[in-house]
């Protein structure tokens, strides 16, 4: 299965959401950032403003929390099945072995009680084995294609290389793994990949949809490039 979800920035209240209407039977759903200029120099999303886009529509939400307490966000956040919450492995690096492990095991915990699927994000200088002790918890895993906090970049060189790492990693487990990517998406950038049919991955994208002289026609050409 490949998902596309559209990377919509907060605020998006009732008056804003309806001109990303026509593309919502497009996509697959919605992607929210909440960016606590912490974690990530910008500021920006929050967890009520993420529940006003739920209560607007019905389509599966993926947060992703670019915060350093992603507990605080998650106990706002009440979501529907379906819905993810990605949490980043850099809140809590430094938080060695056995404790790391444990603080990762109780936030999955904490976003599935909260009715999400839980997922851990890595950003780009993170190596990619460093989320081996935590697939137990955590099925859905972000690679970041982009330094995390800022649109409209420019997919990073590495990105395919991390991708195909993480993919032989998962393909040794037990267990069924979604891979996302996030971060200059397009369907140029894609074309770069070596997706087969087999693989599970959900894409969040922005400017490549949003500022593509046709964003419909850019969501139909992502999918052919997947």
């Amino acid at each position: 299965m490949k998902r596309i979800f559209l990377s919509i920035p907060l605020p998006c209240n009732s008056p804003t959401l309806p001109q990303y209407l026509p593309l919502l039977p497009l996509i697959d759903g919605l992607h929210l950032d909440i960016m606590d200029g912490n974690l990530v120099p910008t500021s920006q999303g929050s967890a009520e403003e993420v529940q006003t886009v739920r209560s607007t529509t019905t389509v599966p939400l993926w947060i992703h929390a670019m915060v350093n307490d992603p507990a605080s966000v998650i106990r706002q956040l009440w979501l529907q099945r379906g819905d993810i919450i990605s949490i980043h492995y850099e809140h809590a690096q430094e938080i060695p072995g056995q404790a790391g492990e444990c603080h990762f095991k109780e936030l999955a915990q904490l976003i599935i009680e909260h009715g999400a699927i839980p997922s851990c994000a890595l950003s780009p200088a993170t190596p990619v084995l460093a989320i081996l002790p935590l697939l137990p918890y955590f099925h859905h895993i972000l690679l970041m294609t982009v330094t995390p906090g800022k649109s409209g970049q420019v997919m990073l060189s590495n990105s395919v290389q991390r991708y195909d790492e993480l993919k032989r990693l998962i393909s040794n487990l037990p267990g069924h793994y979604i891979i996302g990517l996030d971060g200059g998406l397009n369907p140029q950038s894609l074309q770069q990949f070596s997706f087969t049919p087999e693989d599970d991955i959900d894409l969040a994208a922005s400017t490549g949809i949003l500022n593509a002289q046709n964003p419909s026609q850019a969501i139909l050409e992502m999918r052919q490039s997947i």
